[in-house]
């Protein structure tokens, strides 16, 4: 069984509705989610 966690964090909300735009969500917990999603599964980010 899996356990989720609440998770918070500080953005510029300029910040924030780009990254809704680049994620096409409109909320920001699924704009965040994706965003996270595609960080931990993206070759690129092994490399930083």
């Amino acid at each position: 069984m899996e356990r989720l966690i609440h998770c918070q964090t500080v953005m510029e909300e300029e910040r924030l509705g780009e990254l809704k735009r680049k994620t096409g969500e409109n909320s920001t917990k699924d704009a965040l989610l994706k965003a996270i999603q595609h960080y931990l599964q993206c070759y690129y980010s092994d490399n930083y």
